[in-house]
């Protein structure tokens, strides 16, 4: 009898640890929605719902509408400003393609792109499902999911509702994402699932970040060049072949976090080196702004910034302040209507001269 007791004790012990185990899995975990991601080269997720409880900012004024929008969410009831809660989103870098044979040198054009996207929000199930039948080319069921083929830009954009609350959308050219998608949802998205890029570097995002993004930052190929905005371009080139983990978290303020997690101590302080450089000549700029000097709010937000190296990491750290917040959401003030131009004083005709006679 006490045998049998003991034993039942060590298993209850036993599921006791399972489930504490599994608690804390999940409590360190990616979110769900990240969880549910293919490999990918980057990874961006905002929480929006968040975003919106915890600021307290001026609403954005309302723009006109591009007519595709319009239609999305007249038809769907669905706006993304209003309903959506949180965006997972997976970038993967694709090889160009080789030039054609005979064609004359050109400017290495940027690499292209797929990507994956798990939107979290108040979906109308019903109305959302019509909407993509209108658009599909054709459907496939896969695990209890239809997923909707429709064809964009001379590609096929594949959209499941996985749940009530939750859509999949990938314009992957492998069908074979949105069916591993699908199978880690079913599969209750594992703690331990997800990009392996967010599995090694998500302990690195501080507890509470409203936004964040991890990457890695590819070495420029001999004979190419870095494409996007000449800021990225100048960012591939000091940081290539490090993995950056950027952060931001509302506490009446902005936090902004940057880490860049080298090869070696000796790469980060060269990177620390350049940063400073960089940092240097923005803040000379700012001082030599004409005028009444630079704006307050900008020149407290430089002044917060912070570079520090951690081993063979670089962290750069920097605040902005609720009013800086306030005054980059807060509406322009209405110009007033031009004035019309006072009418010019009518001028006398010259007297018609008489002919001699």
């Amino acid at each position: 009898m006490r045998r049998r007791r003991l034993w039942i004790a060590i298993l209850l012990l036993l599921v006791a640890a399972t489930l504490a185990t599994l608690v804390w899995l999940r409590g360190r975990a990616a979110p769900e929605a990240v969880r549910l991601l293919p490999e990918a080269d980057a990874v961006l997720f905002v929480d929006l719902g968040l975003i919106r409880i915890g600021t307290q900012v001026p609403s954005i004024p309302e723009v006109q509408r591009e007519a595709d929008y319009a239609a999305f969410v007249r038809e769907t009831g669905f706006e993304f400003e209003r309903d959506l809660d949180e965006v997972a989103l997976a970038v993967h870098s694709v090889a160009p393609e080789p030039p054609q044979p005979g064609t004359p040198p050109s400017a290495p054009p940027p690499l292209p792109y797929r990507s994956s996207e798990i939107f979290v929000g108040r979906f109308h199930s019903e109305r959302l499902i019509a909407y993509l039948k209108k658009l599909a080319q054709s459907s496939e069921r896969y695990k209890a999911s239809d997923i909707y083929n429709i064809p964009f830009e001379g590609r096929t954009v594949r959209v499941a509702l996985l749940g009530v609350d939750m859509v999949a959308v990938s314009n992957e050219d492998d069908a074979g994402v949105m069916h591993g998608i699908i199978e880690r949802y079913h599969a209750l998205a594992g703690p331990v699932s997800g990009p392996r890029l967010v599995r090694e570097h998500y302990e690195r995002i501080p507890l509470g970040s409203v936004a964040w993004a991890i990457g890695r930052i590819p070495a420029a190929r001999p004979g190419t060049a870095a494409g996007g905005p000449a800021a990225l371009g100048m960012v591939q080139q000091m940081a290539a072949g490090s993995t950056v983990v950027a952060s931001l978290r509302y506490q009446g303020f902005i936090q902004f976090r940057l880490e860049a997690v080298t090869a070696s101590e000796a790469e980060a302080k060269r990177l620390g080196d350049s940063v400073g450089m960089m940092l240097a000549l923005f803040r000379g700029a700012g001082q030599s702004v004409q005028g009444e000097g630079p704006d307050p709010d900008v020149k407290a937000l430089f002044d917060s910034i912070e570079v520090r190296q951690e081993e063979q990491s670089l962290v750069v750290t920097a605040t902005l302040s609720q009013r800086a917040i306030q005054k980059v959401m807060a509406q322009p003030p209405a110009s007033p209507p031009p004035q019309a131009a006072a009418p010019a004083p009518p001028t006398k005709k010259p007297a018609p001269q008489r002919r001699a006679k």
